[in-house]
């Protein structure tokens, strides 16, 4: 359905992020390897800004913010 129109890649986004979700482990797997250092993702399509590697990339680094954030929160909520 996707077949990489850039007018649904905001769509194509939501329902990628809704698949990931789903595999928790493996998420969790690739965010060790992320924080022991460089992780390359590869992808095999032309399209260098709409792909999936790209999708992943924004969605492990909005996972990482998210807990970055509530660590923060909870840093300065335990700091009188």
């Amino acid at each position: 359905w996707y077949q990489h129109d850039v007018q649904k890649w905001p769509e194509f986004k939501k329902r990628y992020f809704a698949e990931i979700e789903m595999k928790v482990e493996t998420i969790n797997e690739l965010v060790s390897y992320i924080s022991k250092g460089n992780v390359v993702l590869l992808f095999g399509y032309k399209e260098l800004q709409h792909n999936k590697a790209v999708a992943l990339e924004e969605y492990i680094n909005m996972i990482n913010t998210r807990q970055h954030d509530a660590f923060h929160k909870s840093f300065n909520l335990l700091n009188f």
